[in-house]
């Protein structure tokens, strides 16, 4: 039987390729140029290695593709494997025009992220960078005196001589003028490394009253979002939670089971906060519903093994 221009076999092909076990994901980059954040793909020669070297060719090439007519520097910030329309839909309330977007406005979100790095792209940016430096050294400054003229090329040379040894870390910080002092410092340096960040002892607590909790906070959380919610690990790529923290690959957080085509979820710490900030009423009827589950597994396990042991009541 046909529909349309379609047959019964056609159709089942194009279902086929529309299921999403089949769909390859995206390369999705981050480009920032003039306060403003570039959010992009391109297609992933791996889509289950983001540190791919084909990956970071096809990214680079968009990159140099980018700067084509471009009279403003663009600098990447690094990139993952993703959708990138999830990522335009979730920070849509930033979007200042097509597929770029306010960096202040998404820049806590930015920094979180684990981006893969481009060691290629940043031995170049150190060149550029040097070799506009050194012609800097060339200029006569004839409106400085002889002590201002030393100074001044002291600083250029020493600035220089950093820059060749710069790391990725410290690119990110000059070329999005981020301080040491900055909150947004100590995020970079930790995104890797949770567990030797500054306030790694309040994680610990929220870890712990999670996992003491998990059941109950599942329960409140899903009379607040009129949802089934589970406690689960984040098996593959980072997504923002509803009060717009990331949640990385291998996370453990809250899933909220909400019909959408954007996945959904809360932080530990998000899912902790709400469910001892929420009305006492709905922690009751929370703490209600486990008791009376917990009470209705036991009478099941009871009912298993009750036929059991009346047989061996009668058999002694």
């Amino acid at each position: 039987m046909a529909y349309g221009a379609y047959t019964e076999e056609k159709i089942e092909e194009r279902i086929e390729e529309m299921t999403p076990k089949n769909k390859k994901m995206d390369i999705v980059y981050f480009f920032l140029c003039d306060g403003f954040i570039k959010i992009g793909k391109v297609n992933p020669n791996d889509d289950e290695d983001v540190a791919d070297p084909g990956n970071e060719k096809r990214v680079l090439s968009r990159l140099s593709g980018c700067k084509t007519g471009n009279p403003k520097q663009i600098y990447l910030l690094g990139y993952l494997i993703g959708e990138e329309t999830y990522w335009h839909r979730v920070l849509h309330e930033h979007k200042h025009q097509g597929e770029w977007y306010s960096y202040d406005g998404i820049k806590g979100i930015l920094f979180n992220l684990r981006l893969q790095h481009s060691n290629v792209y940043l031995e170049k940016w150190r060149q550029e960078t040097v070799d506009v430096l050194e012609k800097k050294l060339e200029e006569g400054y004839w409106y400085l005196n002889q002590y201002q003229k030393e100074e001044k090329y002291k600083d250029i040379k020493k600035e220089i001589k950093d820059i060749k040894k710069y790391t990725w870390n410290q690119y990110i910080r000059k070329v999005c003028d981020i301080s040491f002092r900055d909150i947004e410092s100590d995020i970079i340096e930790h995104r890797f490394e949770k567990s030797k960040s500054s306030w790694q002892l309040e994680i610990n607590n929220i870890k712990n009253y999670s996992y003491k909790n998990w059941q109950a906070i599942c329960d409140g959380l899903g009379l607040m979002f009129r949802t089934n919610v589970e406690y689960k690990e984040k098996r593959k790529n980072a997504i923002i939670d509803e009060m717009h923290d990331v949640i990385h690959e291998g996370d453990m957080y809250y899933h909220l089971n909400i019909y959408s085509n954007c996945a959904h979820g809360l932080t530990l710490r998000n899912a902790v906060f709400l469910y001892k900030n929420m009305h006492p009423d709905i922690k009751k009827l929370a703490i209600d519903k486990r008791e009376k589950e917990e009470i209705k597994t036991r009478e099941a396990m009871n009912n298993i093994y009750k036929p059991k042991k009346q047989l061996e009541e009668k058999t002694s």
